[in-house]
């Protein structure tokens, strides 16, 4: 697995990507109450290169947003989902719900 490639918002198609699950993330925000997503994962149908890619789509529900997340806070996802650097990861602009944002790798090992 080349875990470099980064994936855009145009590499993906959620309508014939492989839909692999979906997950409730609940963690500690920064002012102590809960932070709610849900997490959707997919497998990238046909792509360019020889391994398989992968991403979670995560959906701000309440609390923190996933843009506002630090280490602490990736820290506690990680009981839950796998967020390693095999993943991009991308949430749902909540004022465009169409708008996909990735989230880079290093926001996760700060």
């Amino acid at each position: 697995m080349n875990e470099n490639h980064a994936l855009f918002p145009n590499d993906i198609n959620t309508e014939k990507d492989v839909f692999l699950g979906e997950t409730s993330v609940q963690i500690t925000g920064f002012n102590g109450y809960p932070s709610i997503h849900i997490a959707k994962s997919y497998l990238i149908r046909e792509n360019d290169y020889d391994d398989e890619l992968f991403y979670h789509i995560f959906e701000h529900k309440t609390g923190t947003t996933l843009i506002n997340y630090g280490p602490t806070q990736y820290r506690q996802v990680e009981k839950f989902i796998d967020i390693t650097d095999r993943w991009s990861l991308f949430y749902k602009d909540s004022e465009d719900p169409n708008l996909l944002m990735p989230v880079p790798n290093s926001w996760r090992h700060e």
